[in-house]
């Protein structure tokens, strides 16, 4: 066969990247083509995503891929979920897409309230909204931007915004429809009769099947470089779906998912969705991943008040040393953990500060140097994420017997090994790179080198060897 070049976008809250995969017919070789920063915009009216940065970001991605003297055979595109623009029937697109941290959703998540209980919602839906849902989102507009939902057309979330500036195509998966507190993932449908109910417009795009083709580049700087009708695949679209299908596709039985970067999620995959009580009081979702096959997982702060910390140390000069702290965090357990979740922490700017107000409010003495913070958030992480997998199993009236982490949080020993303790499970760190992975695997299918998920799994053995605790 002849080689093939998967490229993968991968677009989290902090920043870009885009890998390409060179497959042989064996194995997976990545290489990374570029990085770049994403750092959201505040203006008087709001915080918004650059998505116009973010898009240059794609396209010089694929113009290094072409100085290197790589021909991309296909590429697919993920990103977090929630957050969108909305076009008009002219394809223009409305004002800049809103960043989920922005405090003005809370609005729309009000109106949405005086509507439906979350209990509601979450039992019919199997998905509960939140301040950040693209729901409450969609809903704020009904004040703030009403002149976006009078003249919208459709609601394209990140990743279909990027695809449609690259090939004009407009898709979805069922991936970020199924956190969009829009999506019956009992059903399997769009609930557009909820949009009726709430007096919203129906944006929705439509939904198409993974590994199909979301369209042909067609932008035209791309054609001034050899890189014209490239298929765009239709991969996972929501980042933490595409890192669990990359975990999936190793065929780890009794395994609890985790993908941690800045948020973490931890799951498991299930049959059919859980709506129970127990599910909904202990802050539990469901999520769709490749081919829908049904998660049940909890979303929670992840790294990041760690990673707002560590970029006001960098600009104040602190030159990181990631080995250094690891080790001092395994030899000094703090002296308090912290609710990594608090309202304080929730939104970006002053988080050195915020923490050490957190100690000063619960009468301790807060960290008293950038090593004790750092072995302070870690603990607390590795306890937030252990509880949650003792929740995940009364949840379920299973007992799982490993943990499998990707995400930033892989890398960070420390954190692994707390885990392990606390839960007594085995603990497997890796892929790093999951959510490309993941992304990649649903391109590989497209291309007929597998027919399923089951049948790439020599190709990740192989490709990417795991690291046990």
């Amino acid at each position: 066969m002849n080689t093939l070049n998967l490229l993968g976008m991968d677009y989290g809250a902090s920043n870009g990247r885009g890998f390409v995969g060179i497959y042989d017919g064996n194995k997976i070789c990545l290489k990374e083509i570029n990085r770049f920063a994403n750092t959201p915009v505040t203006l008087l009216t709001g915080v918004y995503w650059d998505i116009v940065y973010l898009y240059r970001g794609l396209k010089n991605t694929v113009i290094n891929a072409k100085k290197a003297n790589i021909r991309i055979s296909s590429i697919g595109i993920n990103s977090w979920a929630q957050d969108f623009g909305i076009i008009d029937k002219k394809g223009n697109l409305i004002g800049l897409p809103h960043h989920y941290r922005d405090p003005g959703h809370n609005a729309g998540y009000k109106y949405v309230l005086e509507k439906f209980s979350v209990y509601e919602l979450f039992q019919r839906l199997g998905y509960s909204p939140s301040g950040i849902s693209t729901l409450s989102q969609l809903a704020s507009m009904k004040d703030s931007c009403e002149s976006a939902l009078e003249c919208g057309y459709k609601l394209l979330f990140i990743p279909v915004l990027l695809n449609y500036f690259l090939t004009g195509e407009i898709s979805c998966d069922s991936t970020l429809a199924s956190m969009s507190a829009m999506y019956n993932l009992i059903t399997n449908k769009w609930d557009r009769k909820l949009l009726e109910e709430l007096d919203l417009p129906d944006l929705l795009p439509n939904i198409i099947g993974h590994s199909e083709i979301a369209g042909k580049i067609k932008d035209p700087e791309m054609q001034t470089i050899g890189a014209y009708d490239i298929p765009s695949i239709m991969v996972t679209q929501h980042d933490t779906a595409s890192a669990f299908t990359a975990m999936l596709s190793y065929g780890e039985k009794d395994t609890v998912y985790i993908s941690c970067g800045t948020w973490g999620i931890i799951g498991v995959p299930v049959s059919k969705p859980i709506v129970t009580k127990e599910g909904y009081t202990k802050k539990f979702i469901n999520e769709l991943g490749y081919g829908n096959q049904g998660y049940i997982m909890r979303n929670t702060s992840g790294l990041w008040v760690l990673q707002e910390c560590l970029k006001e140390w960098i600009d104040e000069g602190y030159k990181l040393d990631y080995d250094y702290l690891d080790e001092f965090t395994e030899y000094n357990p703090p002296n308090l953990i912290i609710d990594l979740d608090d309202e304080l922490f929730r939104h970006p700017g002053n988080m050195n500060s915020k923490v050490e107000d957190y100690f000063n409010r619960s009468g301790c003495t807060p960290p008293s140097c950038k090593e004790e913070l750092y072995s302070c958030v870690t603990y607390s992480l590795a306890s937030k994420l252990s509880s949650s997998v003792k929740e995940l199993e009364l949840l379920t009236s299973n007992k799982y017997k490993k943990i499998q982490i990707v995400g930033g949080a892989s890398k960070n020993k420390p954190l692994c090994k707390i885990i392990k303790q606390h839960t007594g499970k085995q603990v497997i760190a890796g892929p790093h790179e999951a959510t490309i992975i993941g992304n990649m695997l649903a391109q590989l299918i497209y291309w007929k080198e597998a027919e399923n998920l089951e049948e790439t799994k020599d190709i990740v053995s192989l490709s990417f060897p795991l690291k046990v605790y």
